[in-house]
Parts: C-alpha cells; structure tokens; sequence
C-alpha cells in the first residue's frame, strides 16, 4: 500500500476533502495532488528529523507519515484549530519516538576493543594528579600535617 492510499484509507474522506478543497464548497472528492504533496513534505521531515528513509511497507512509518500528511494538510490550509494543535502534537510524538528508538537520536551503547585492564584501587591510594609533589601549584592546597586524614573532632562548627 502506498502512503497516499494508506492516507485515504485512515481518514475520513469528509476530512480530506475538507482540507484539501479549502473554499469550495462543491467538492466531493480529496484533492490527491495536495494529499501527495503533504506526503512528500512529511516525508522529507521524517527522514530529516529521525536519519531514517520512510519506507511504505513499514507499519510505524506509513503511521507517522500519515499523521504526518494531514499536519501538513493543516498547515496549507492555515486553519487554527484544537484538531489541528492535535495533529501537530501526535506529529512531533511520533518523529520523537522513531528518533530515539530506531533514529539518529537512539542511544549508542559504550563499547571498547581496548585490551588494558583497569588495575584494582587499593584503600588510601591517591590519584597522580593528588600527589604531595603537586601542591605548591595547587591553590588552597593543604598546608602541613597528615594531608589524607580528617580528624572529625577538629570541626569548629
């Protein structure tokens, strides 16, 4: 199924013609021209926003790109409605959801091909940037005495 079929198939035809056939009151059939081009600007925001080629044969795709159509539907005929803020929504939700799951947004997992092993942290060990050796370029470095102990009694709070 194509996604202008696809399209036809899920909306009501009253809708479509409505949208399609902005001002003339006569019409009884979706302008298919205009659906197509909706499509195509779908599309092209789909793939643009989510890295992924729409691809008909895709349940989720033909879902979203549909949605998708009729935004765009909203958007030529410069009608501001509840039903057009909710297409507006419902297409956003859909290229965020295919973006972080299956798109450019999806999380890339830590990975390595490193053959170093992490040695093991013994109890008191400092990092090399902590050493006494540094200090003097350090500021509000530790002046004196034990530099790894705290003394919790010394609180003068």
């Amino acid at each position: 199924m194509t996604f202008l079929a696809d399209v036809q198939a899920r909306y009501a035809n009253e809708l479509l013609v409505e949208l399609t056939n902005q001002g003339v009151r006569t019409a009884s059939t979706a302008n298919t021209t205009k659906i197509a081009a909706a499509i195509a600007d779908a599309s092209a925001e789909f793939e643009e926003e989510t890295g992924i080629v729409p691809d008909a044969a895709n349940a989720s795709h033909t879902a979203a790109i549909s949605v998708g159509a009729v935004h765009y539907l909203h958007v030529y005929t410069t009608i501001q409605s509840e039903r057009a803020r909710r297409f507006a929504e419902d297409w956003t939700k859909w290229l965020k959801r295919l973006a972080s799951s299956k798109g450019n947004e999806r999380r890339l997992l830590p990975s390595t091909s490193s053959t170093a092993n992490p040695s093991e942290r013994t109890a008191g060990h400092r990092p090399d940037f902590d050493r006494e050796q540094w200090d003097a370029y350090t500021l509000g470095a530790p002046r004196g005495g034990s530099r790894s102990t705290i003394d919790p009694e010394d609180d003068d709070s």
